[in-house]
């Protein structure tokens, strides 16, 4: 049995350095999301020197050492489809010591938490490489799952009656449906022939998630989208790689003027931003004219003058 005065000391002397450790894994893998304009909620923490203590006294086939989530970070995505985009970023990046696929662990007929967790450690050469995180990923259904799962977690230490059991696997068996419907959904609104909006703000969304990873008003979107897209000449790709080409020429000064110019304009936090900036770059006149039947005038002679095409 672990000695846990020793474990609380060891624990209190440690910790600040695990702390910085989950800062720098933290700021990294935001910033590989951003790069890989990727939407995922960052959560961190490294456990209360009694959370370490209860841990080793509910089991006591861990040591001190032995125990992988001292440290950990959750990565929270929309969707199913994101756990393999964010998986792929922290297994090219990490030095992975272990992979825990919770689905792939799953026989047809059972339901419950499913994520990918990690034990990995920061790549060499940095000052933390030496300490051991855990990285959980799940979408938002499976989070919620992870969190209301505690408060059942007596399950295992009564004989439940099979019909409770039942209760328990339904609700989780329930949550993987909203996950796997809510990406059914997404793929079948895409596919509809009146989807261009929506797609083009998917392909405006990955460029911007680059900048700013932050929720936006997407009904606003939508219609900014949709009023600007006749300024477009047919077959301009605004899914696909437009939007892309003209990011990455403007990379800097797409992230200083979104960046440093907050509270200046509602649009600034919007991805639809980027269309407007590429629009202004064209012809600035014609977009005047479009924007002031859906639009106030002022908003956008104000994004101009932040992109230095002011309207004359």
């Amino acid at each position: 049995m672990e000695d846990l005065q020793v474990a609380r000391q060891r624990w209190n002397q440690e910790r600040p350095r695990y702390e910085a450790c989950l800062d720098v894994a933290a700021a990294e893998l935001e910033r590989l999301l951003r790069q890989s304009g990727v939407f995922g909620q960052i959560s961190k923490r490294a456990k209360s020197a009694d959370s370490l203590l209860k841990m080793l006294l509910r089991k006591p086939h861990y040591t001190y050492e032995t125990l992988s989530d001292k440290a950990a970070m959750r990565v929270v995505v929309r969707y199913v489809g994101g756990i393999a985009l964010v998986r792929a970023i922290i297994e090219n990046y990490f030095l992975i010591l272990r992979i825990d696929d919770k689905t792939a662990e799953l026989a047809p007929d059972q339901f419950r938490y499913q994520g990918v967790h990690f034990d990995a450690r920061l790549p060499e050469g940095s000052e933390y490489a030496d300490l051991q995180l855990e990285i959980q990923v799940c979408t938002r259904a499976q989070n919620l799952w992870s969190d209301l799962s505690h408060d059942l977690s007596y399950k295992t230490l009564i004989d439940l009656p099979n019909a409770i059991h039942r209760q328990i696997h339904s609700l989780s068996a329930l949550l993987e449906v909203v996950d796997r419907e809510f990406d059914l959904i997404i793929q079948s609104i895409r596919a509809l022939p009146n989807a261009g909006a929506m797609n083009t703000l998917s392909a405006l969304e990955r460029c911007f998630f680059r900048i700013n990873p932050s929720r936006y008003a997407r009904d606003l979107s939508i219609e900014v989208i949709t009023a600007l897209t006749p300024l477009y000449s047919a077959g301009t790709d605004l899914a696909g790689a437009h939007f892309e080409s003209f990011a990455a020429q403007h990379a800097p000064k797409l992230e200083y003027v979104l960046l440093q110019n907050s509270g200046r304009s509602p649009f600034l936090t919007q991805p639809e931003a980027i269309m407007i900036f590429d629009l202004l770059e064209v012809d600035e006149f014609q977009l005047r004219d479009r924007w002031s039947a859906f639009f106030p005038t002022s908003e956008l002679e104000r994004l101009a003058i932040l992109w230095g095409r002011p309207l004359a």
